[in-house]
């Protein structure tokens, strides 16, 4: 609900379906929908609602934008760091908490600048006490430093007011400059807004304009447009209870890198990437990355290929910064064998090497530990048969990829999982054996990673209890084309 210069919007566009045959209809819903909301607003039922929508009302009156990094879940008042970046054509004001990791790079990622080249100011946080009642400002209103400084002083805690004291008159603060505050409003629905002003210093040290008066006051309203990772993640379907969790990949080729990159999207904030191989042309069309991550230029200035995971952790750094991304250009036996890696320190470690036999070996080293991580092994069948995800020491530390593996007399073993009947070689070569590989796409290695990491967030998540065996089924015409037969196990529904 908004009302803005006059006009009342009851409803998101976007949610008004048009029937062109009957105008009419559209127009009385409409006349119907502002009547009752007026009504509503004379009566004062609807006080709450101007409130819930406190951020929308105050973009209207604004005169400025800062992007800010704000926890809102954090209650205290707070300095937080600010820059501005000032051009003869350009004027970005940029805000972070002091504790988000690698400012510098995120800042640099995300807005483009040097956070060591531009101006810092000072900008205090200010949350208001929980049950604060605060209509935001009509049309083209705007709050007098009176209005302000009467939230100030009414609206926080004497905690908060002890707090804020202690901030400003700490030595090294400049007060002669310019002063930024935000306040964090607490709404009925959990939800925090924000509003902003910059307002000149009093021009005495150690005191703030909230507490004494400037001569020529100046107060101009920012709105906070917000970048804190918890929001985004809120925001856009991400999952915070898994921030704070260490997840390993073993293996980034096509699997493991649409799994790297799904942990990343999915909130998981510490990856760590093993293998190593190198990345190539021949894989670019079935892996996360493309063409532009295949080649780098060494000490010499020769051309090399880059290993698959520096190329993996540049290309997640530069989407999700705030991601925590250690790569280790080395084979799991290597890292192993040197001891250099405590296992227990992950809470998950995912296999998508895709070869029976080394897998099978790390399953017996995993097993063979006091408290080894959960552990998933996820790998694709050729032709878009189907695909597989294999959790194994979950909670009772039970599972066993050893175990897909049943040993018949006079025959090679084969994995019962598969969808494909046994004793079937499903290997192409484009110029000889030096290029041979297994035929599937892009999308099934998408559809693997999906299971995989839907299935490790409620695992994380403690909501993902056993240690399943769990496939998706693709579609068998291709593979019957050229002449293979499926497995008894792809014959079988659901269910079974």
């Amino acid at each position: 609900m908004l009302i803005v210069y006059g006009f009342i919007c009851f409803t998101r566009s976007e949610a008004i379906v048009i029937d062109k045959r009957y105008p009419v209809s559209l127009l009385l819903n409409c006349l119907e929908n502002v009547i009752e909301l007026i009504a509503k607003g004379i009566s004062g039922e609807n006080h709450k609602d101007f409130q819930l929508e406190f951020e929308a009302y105050w973009c209207h009156i604004v005169k400025g934008k800062i992007y800010g990094a704000i926890d809102t879940d954090n209650y205290n008042v707070r300095e937080i760091n600010l820059w501005c970046e000032t051009s003869e054509s350009n004027f970005t004001i940029v805000a972070s908490e002091k504790n988000i990791k690698n400012t510098e790079v995120i800042m640099n990622t995300l807005f483009h600048i040097d956070i060591y080249q531009e101006e810092k100011f000072r900008c205090i946080y200010i949350p208001l006490k929980h049950g604060t009642s605060i209509l935001p400002p009509a049309a083209e209103e705007e709050w007098d430093y009176s209005f302000v400084k009467n939230i100030f002083s009414k609206h926080i805690t004497k905690k908060s007011k002890q707090k804020f004291q202690r901030i400003v008159r700490r030595k090294g603060n400049s007060t002669k400059k310019l002063e930024f505050i935000i306040f964090g409003l607490p709404l009925s629905n959990e939800n925090t807004a924000l509003f902003a002003y910059v307002m000149p210093g009093t021009g005495i040290d150690y005191l703030h304009p909230l507490v004494q008066k400037p001569k020529n006051v100046n107060l101009i309203p920012l709105m906070v447009e917000r970048w804190h990772p918890n929001y985004l993640l809120n925001r856009t379907g991400g999952n915070t209870e898994v921030a704070d969790k260490h997840v390993a990949i073993v293996g980034v080729g096509s699997v493991g890198s649409e799994i790297a990159t799904r942990f990343a999207k999915s909130g998981v904030q510490h990856i760590t990437v093993i293998d190593n191989d190198i990345l190539e042309m021949d894989n670019v069309y079935r892996h996360a990355l493309g063409n532009d991550s295949v080649y780098a230029r060494n000490e010499d200035n020769q051309l090399i290929n880059v290993p698959k995971v520096l190329a993996l952790e540049k290309e997640i750094r530069r989407k999700y910064p705030f991601t925590q991304v250690t790569s280790l250009p080395k084979s799991f036996v290597e890292l192993w064998e040197e001891g250099s890696i405590n296992w227990k320190d992950y809470d998950l470690l995912v296999i998508a090497i895709g070869l029976a036999n080394q897998e099978m070996d790390i399953n017996e080293k995993m097993h063979s530990m006091k408290q080894p991580p959960p552990t998933i092994y996820a790998w694709n069948e050729p032709l878009g048969i189907g695909g597989h995800s294999l959790i194994t020491l979950n909670n009772e530390k039970k599972g066993c990829y050893q175990c897909l593996f049943k040993p018949m007399e006079g025959k090679t073993i084969h994995n019962r999982s598969s969808f494909t009947k046994p004793n079937q070689d499903f290997s192409k070569d484009l110029t000889g054996c030096g290029s041979i590989y297994v035929p599937y796409s892009f999308l099934d290695s998408e559809k693997t990673a999906m299971l995989v990491v839907e299935n490790s967030l409620k695992l994380l998540t403690g909501k993902l209890q056993d240690n399943p065996l769990l496939s998706w089924k693709g579609d068998d015409s291709q593979l019957k084309s050229e002449g293979f037969a499926t497995s008894h196990r792809y014959s079988s529904n659901k269910d079974k």
